[in-house]
């Protein structure tokens, strides 16, 4: 059975339901996670201190119900006392719990992507230290092929030989820029016009 890509999304402005959860009340409905919703699961974990190398997903109740629930259900969490929200926590309806239990199966899914996406950066700088290794290492390859290949070690030489001569090049028109311009002499041995004054001064 194909899986078509225009059936993977997550519309923010048109939230996905995954479980349809019937209770007496009305209907839970448990919604897929966007983007912005996993990067708040994450950082909420981040904040309670959530160990993310553990393969156990463990969440304070109370951070479940009052900040995750709101971003994940359409269960409306009221103004309650900290005694009223204890209540809840101590005795779930049976409703409750099957929103909980598929609520942790999101966390989890959302650590799996976190986890993921960090393998794949590791890879990465892994490769960037590889490539930069291998570029640091030419020269050093290039000198021991040239002591087993006396024609790898003439070119060597002749290479360092053109580039001493391009930068004694370089030197002399430096050079050449720095001497300051002299100042012109008639023939007949007077100083310019405009220095006359001030021999005479």
């Amino acid at each position: 059975m194909a899986v078509y890509i225009s059936g993977l999304t997550t519309p923010k402005d048109q939230r996905k339901v995954r479980e349809y959860i019937n209770t007496p009340q009305g209907a839970i409905e448990i919604y897929e996670p966007t983007l912005d919703d996993v990067n708040a699961i994450i950082d909420i974990q981040r904040g309670t201190g959530f160990d993310f190398n553990s393969s156990f997903v463990e969440f304070d109740e109370n951070v479940l119900l009052t900040q995750i629930f709101p971003l994940l259900t359409n269960i409306e969490i009221e103004d309650l006392s900290a005694e009223e929200l204890q209540k809840i926590i101590d005795n779930p309806s049976i409703h409750l719990m099957i929103a909980q239990n598929i609520i942790a199966q999101i966390i989890s899914e959302a650590n799996k992507l976190y986890a993921e996406n960090l393998k794949a950066e590791l890879a990465s700088a892994e490769t960037a230290l590889a490539q930069s290794d291998l570029v640091n290492s030419i020269p050093h390859i290039i000198n021991e092929h040239a002591k087993r290949d006396d024609s790898i070690r003439e070119a060597l030489e002749e290479i360092d030989a053109k580039s001493n001569e391009v930068l004694d090049l370089l030197d002399n028109l430096d050079e050449e820029e720095k001497e300051p311009e002299q100042e012109e002499v008639k023939e007949d041995g007077e100083l310019p016009v405009d220095q006359r004054d001030s021999v005479k001064a």
